[in-house]
């Protein structure tokens, strides 16, 4: 599944927020967007019995100045990316701006009073200290220091060293010393503690309680969860609980997905092997949470979900977590569809273990550890090329213009790619062995492979089949739904009109507080000549067009809402009906 495009106020979350110049004003666009808005209502099909893709866009609109667009009947929400968006740009602005911090424990001022009180005392009190000190540094330079004694707190243990120190340096000690070096211990520790506090924490309680809400929520802002604090604490569990359920559900997918397997050899007995293929595939794919900061930052920007190949596993990031059930049953159901999707299934899946431990990948691991003791190695998958993919009628029906014109990868583009570069290589007297051997293999490459995004021409076959598949699977499932649930992120991201209107008021400040770049709302391209303008755009259509994903209106009213079982469970009409069902 693609990562899905946010509007320009995620963009903006890129930028670093400089000083605010009226803390006021940040302050008061916190508490209107706190307020603005009505609560999440259910879009009704019987309001809309066709299932009209438009008409769940204007519904959802509806509801732009919420921080959920939709709530169905039992509390599950389509969150507003828009809104979690730009409350988190007021947030970061505050936060920066100290509006929303807690005091520090040990404050500044505290840290001064020991050397304040210091500067009062006698020079020969003063003296003293410095030769403890001396003597504490040379035996710790020694490594002469006493070791830490079990149970002994760090206060306790800093007055036994530095009382030890005295007896070293000859001083006795009386009332005024051991005074002095209560002071001096209780000054180090806290500016070890103050060493320590490299930001300040949030006050809660001073956030409006909508905007809390977000930013409180694992699912909506992940950055909560790595927070050392009750917050975090709260947002672990509420993770974890969440994860345990979702791994059921996709045992649930597993097994829908798996039945239109076994229907399709049911209808195609001389495929049985290849489609048993494809099931060891969908039963060896194992489902993961994203919680690693780096995957979190390159592949969780937003609510996304994907398939890694390499390592034969599911991953899910925490904003598509809180998605209602039934658009995460349409989401497991795709990704595990990326396991058997016509290039997916095209390349063998490979299996090494070792002392009980397995992985998958359609990387060679043979190869990576023929001859080395204890680890087994094995094909659990062959490739099936494009051709003899046992779901060759659905693929050729994907790629009709009724259907979801689901492109295959592009023979002549690849074939004149690689003769420009054999050219230039001999222009140059390089060395062309590597170009003349791909131009040899190219007929088999483009057939065998022709569902892969990954070859000129950017085929959508994969992304096509691996809603087809999710579309059966959900189709099978014997849970109620509504397409607005099961489009889920799809409007949340896609649909017009869902961006709150408070945006065009909050933005203007955050951009006079110095809090996101002045040029966010358009520069200099709206003033230059129309053909760099119409150039600008068709490019950002080019781009679009290259996207291996259907157009997401066109996945909506062309699949999901053709499959006849799952439009009927819908409760969709015959009305507005386009495109045609890719029947297996």
């Amino acid at each position: 599944m693609k990562i899905v495009r946010m509007s320009v106020l995620a963009a903006a979350l890129a930028v670093l927020p400089a000083l605010a110049q009226d803390l006021s004003m940040i302050d008061l666009a916190l508490k209107a967007l706190g307020e603005a808005g009505v609560p999440p209502r259910s879009c009704s099909t019987s309001a809309n019995p066709s299932c009209s893709y438009v008409q769940i866009c204007s519904d959802l609109s509806a509801q732009r100045n919420s921080p959920y667009l939709y709530e169905n009947a039992a509390g599950e929400r389509i969150p507003n990316f828009n809104y979690q968006a730009l409350a988190s740009l007021v947030m970061q602005c505050g936060k920066k701006n100290g509006l929303y911090d807690k005091a520090p424990a040990t404050p500044i001022s505290g840290l001064l009073d020991y050397a304040r009180w210091l500067v009062e005392q006698p020079a020969e009190l003063q003296v003293k200290l410095n030769r403890i000190d001396l003597a504490y540094a040379d035996a710790a330079y020694g490594q002469t220091l006493s070791a830490r004694l079990e149970g002994e707190s760090q206060a306790d243990y800093t007055t036994r060293q530095l009382t030890e120190a005295a007896q070293r340096a000859g001083i006795r000690i009386d009332e005024a010393l051991t005074d002095a070096i209560e002071r001096k211990v209780a000054y180090q520790l806290a500016m070890a503690s103050a060493s320590l506090q490299t930001a300040p924490a949030t006050d809660w309680d001073k956030v409006p309680e909508r905007v809390r809400e977000v930013m409180q929520d694992p699912f909506l802002n992940p950055e909560i969860l790595s927070q050392e604090n009750e917050v975090g604490s709260r947002a672990r569990e509420q993770f974890n609980k969440k994860a345990g359920e979702i791994s059921n559900l996709a045992n649930e997918v597993r097994a829908q997905t798996l039945q239109v397997l076994q229907d399709q050899k049911a209808r195609y007995p001389e495929r049985a092997e290849s489609l048993e293929g494809m099931s060891v595939r969908l039963r060896t794919a194992s489902v993961t949470f994203v919680v690693d900061p780096y995957e979190l930052k390159n592949f969780c920007p937003s609510p996304n979900a994907f398939y890694d190949p390499t390592q034969h596993v599911l991953k899910i990031c925490p904003q598509m977590m809180g998605m209602p059930k039934e658009h995460l049953r349409m989401v497991i159901g795709h990704e595990l569809g990326h396991s058997v999707d016509p290039c997916g299934a095209s390349c063998p899946l490979h299996v090494v273990f070792a002392q009980g431990e397995t992985q998958y990948s359609i990387a060679d691991l043979g190869s990576a550890f023929s001859g080395v003791p204890g680890i087994g190695t094995a094909v659990v998958a062959p490739g099936i090329t494009y051709p003899e993919n046992p779901f060759r009628e659905v693929l050729s029906c994907l790629a009709t213009p009724e259907s979801l014109n689901a492109r295959l990868a592009d023979p002549v583009r690849a074939r004149a790619l690689l003769e420009e570069q054999l050219r230039l290589e001999r222009a140059a007297g390089l060395d062309s062995a590597r170009t003349e051997q791909l131009l040899a293999q190219l007929p088999r490459l483009m057939s065998d492979y022709a569902g892969c995004s990954i070859l000129p021409g950017n085929s959508r076959q994969q992304e096509a089949f691996a809603d087809w598949l999710a579309a059966e699977a959900v189709a099978l499932s014997g849970s109620a739904t509504n397409l607005t649930e099961v489009g889920g992120m799809f409007y949340a991201v896609e649909c017009a009109g869902v961006t709150p209107d408070l945006a065009s008021v909050i933005m203007p400040i955050l951009q006079q507080n110095n809090c996101v770049g002045a040029g966010e709302q358009g520069g200099i391209e709206n003033l230059l000549p129309d053909v760099y303008q119409a150039g600008m755009y068709l490019g950002q259509l080019q781009q679009i067009q290259d996207d291996s994903h259907p157009a997401t209106v066109d996945r909506i009213n062309r699949l999901f809402r053709m499959q006849p079982k799952l439009r009927e469970k819908m409760g969709c009409g015959a009305e507005e009906t386009s495109g045609s069902y890719c029947a297996p």
